[in-house]
């Protein structure tokens, strides 16, 4: 199956100036800024791609849920030994998780002939970033999009090439985000901006979004059977890939196909995302700040029951995490309890009357 890595086995020994920068490119970047970069970075202010792939190359990725580790490995591997991203240099990392203050934020850039592309990290497998996630919910702006506007700024002011931003999952939001944000004489070095199956903006972001004329080109995909991308409201238009993966596995990248230098180009996305879309907007919707709060603040408490820091310390506690998660459950007060199934079946209700409307007759089968 042609993915991500067959492209850049082909391509390897294509540089930037022979073959231009696309979006397949900002896939494979976007992958890389996953990898643990702190402690490479905690001595120096930069390195290749090449030294960092050199630095990494025992790493270990045997653990069940590190199956996203394992490609993302095989990326720098490639890219380090490739004469397209080999050389170069990757600068500017900054990462900052902070449990207390709900933030989960890393980005870094790369450097190459005439340009740069500052590369967001979507969300990892701390709790801090999960919940970060769940306060776009209620929250506007959460302390990474902060960040990530003043990173794009710094950069720019630092530096003086064209820039190109790019980001998966949470970094796709945060990618448009920052471009929606930062200083205009920023925003006016910025070439385009991809966001792969990154969640959209929300409220007056999102309008203004629309308005403002100028704003980079975005490049947003989708993958056909999105569950990501549907959170909030897209920018438009945005273009639908086609993935070799059913539901939530389609949010991996790697699984996207890929027809020559871009992704394959799917008619649309799949009703099941297009009912889902239609559902979660007109809930969230009618949803005050203080409901979608209530409903984010509680389901956080029972997931971290644990005292866990990661999802895999979670995993690895087994049975005790999920009697530890049973018990919070059980603790949630009783007029709490009444007020999150209020919401629940106010979200089946919608979905009810979505679905209704769309599959009425001469309508979508």
């Amino acid at each position: 199956m042609k993915n991500m890595l067959r492209y850049l086995k082909k391509y390897a020994g294509r540089t930037m100036a022979s073959l231009p920068f696309n979006e397949l490119d900002a896939g494979l970047l976007s992958q890389i800024v996953y990898l643990p970069l702190e402690e490479l970075f905690s001595q120096r202010d930069q390195l290749t791609m090449a030294e960092a792939a050199e630095a990494l190359k025992d790493m270990p990725a045997d653990k069940p849920y590190e199956f996203m580790l394992r490609p993302r490995l095989e990326t720098l591997r490639l890219s380090g030994a490739s004469r397209r991203f080999g050389n170069a240099p990757l600068r500017f990392f900054q990462c900052d998780t902070d449990k207390d203050f709900e933030k989960q934020f890393c980005a870094v850039t790369a450097f190459f002939d005439g340009f740069a592309v500052i590369i967001f990290r979507g969300t990892d497998l701390t709790l801090a970033g999960w919940k970060e996630d769940f306060n776009m919910a209620y929250q506007c702006p959460i302390p990474a999009q902060e960040d990530a506007v003043h990173y794009l700024d710094t950069v720019a002011l630092q530096t003086k090439v064209p820039l190109l931003v790019c980001g998966h999952s949470k970094g796709g939001n945060l990618a448009v985000y920052a471009s929606l944000h930062a200083r205009e004489d920023a925003v006016r070095r910025i070439h385009a901006v991809y966001s792969l199956d990154g969640p959209g903006l929300w409220g007056d972001d999102a309008d203004k979004l629309h308005q403002r004329e100028d704003v980079p080109p975005i490049i947003s995909l989708l993958p056909q059977k999105t569950l990501v991308g549907i959170l909030f409201q897209q920018p438009e238009p945005y273009r639908v890939v086609r993935s070799r993966s059913l539901s939530l596995l389609q949010h991996d990248p790697y699984r996207w196909r890929v027809e020559g230098t871009r992704f394959k180009t799917a008619k649309r996305l799949s009703l099941t995302s297009r009912l889902m879309d239609d559902s979660l907007e007109k809930w969230l919707t009618a949803l005050s700040d203080g409901d979608r709060a209530l409903f984010v603040e509680t389901l956080y408490a029972i997931v971290a029951a644990p005292k866990r820091d990661t999802l895999g310390g979670i995993v690895r506690g087994g049975r005790r995490s999920a009697q530890q998660m049973l018990a919070a459950l059980q603790d949630v007060p009783e007029d709490v309890m009444d007020k999150l199934q209020q919401m629940a079946g106010q979200l089946f209700t919608t979905a009810f009357s979505t679905i209704k409307g769309r599959l009425t007759p001469g309508k979508e089968k």
